[in-house]
């Protein structure tokens, strides 16, 4: 078959458009021909789910954006064809979840002058936080979520004691929060979220586990072996406060702050106080 498609091709051209243009009653005075290649080239969806309902199957593609983008309306339009391609029988259903910290101007629909292409915009900010709540896998996403009228320091509060709840371990909460305060910058609260944490923040756990700690040990040095999460830099200097060694030595070993350093000793002090 590809033969007669090449010969069909070789001998297509411009009387042959008039013969088409005529038939489909189509307005163009002129027109000029372009060279356009498609390539194949790899891009990866967010999520993708086959649903059910009942009998019926359908695609629900889901896509996360963090900032407004012009072209996202021709990438999802660019996924809806890949999908239609993967699973011709089903009905593709495509929504955009927005994190961004301004109103989205994200456009929705293209008009293709045979038919519109949509799909759905939601914004995280249009979801209530306690939504988020239910579940230990959701709670970091509560401080991007609707908070109704509640005070910043509130909501905060009530997301900190719920991750206590659900979080036992000490490593898991540190986890946890780190996120928290990763997503709080898209609400310029992560300097409320960071305090907050610090109040409450657990040092109880045996830094001589540490995997990094070991390595940097059996390296027969510290310093710039420190490259893990905030944890494991807390609970070193932890030990060196305990070791009684110069505050200075402790900024350069573990790199964290002057202000770290102390709210972590201050916490020492509490802990020291109430054993006695």
């Amino acid at each position: 078959m590809g033969r007669y498609d090449d010969v069909f091709k070789q001998r297509w051209g411009f009387p042959s458009l008039e013969v088409i243009k005529n038939i489909l009653k189509e307005d163009f005075d002129t027109f000029e021909e372009q060279s356009v290649e498609f390539s194949r080239e790899l891009r990866r969806a967010d999520f993708v789910y086959l649903v059910r309902k009942g009998e019926k199957q359908e695609i629900f593609h889901l896509e996360i954006q963090t900032e407004n983008d012009d072209t996202m309306h021709s990438r999802m339009l660019v996924y809806a064809g890949f999908l239609y391609e993967k699973y011709e029988n089903l009905p593709i259903k495509q929504v955009v979840l927005y994190l961004g910290k301004t109103a989205s101007t994200i456009i929705t629909n293209i008009d293709l002058g045979y038919c519109i292409y949509s799909y759905k915009l939601l914004h995280i900010n249009s979801i209530p936080y306690q939504a988020f709540l239910k579940d230990k896998d959701t709670l970091a996403f509560a401080i991007l979520g609707d908070f109704g009228g509640e005070k910043n320091e509130k909501v905060i509060l009530n997301i900190i004691h719920e991750a206590e709840n659900q979080y036992k371990s000490p490593k898991e909460f540190l986890e946890i929060a780190q996120d928290i305060e990763t997503f709080g910058i898209l609400r310029k609260l992560s300097k409320q979220i960071r305090n907050q944490i610090r109040t409450i923040m657990p040092f109880n756990i045996d830094y001589t586990q540490s995997p990094t700690y070991q390595e940097a040990m059996l390296a027969g040095k510290l310093e710039g072996k420190l490259e893990g999460k905030l944890e494991e830099q807390l609970e070193i200097a932890k030990e060196m406060l305990l070791d009684k060694m110069p505050i200075a030595q402790i900024e350069k070993f573990t790199k964290l702050t002057s202000t770290q350093i102390g709210d972590l000793q201050s916490q020492i002090k509490k802990v020291s106080k109430k054993k006695k």
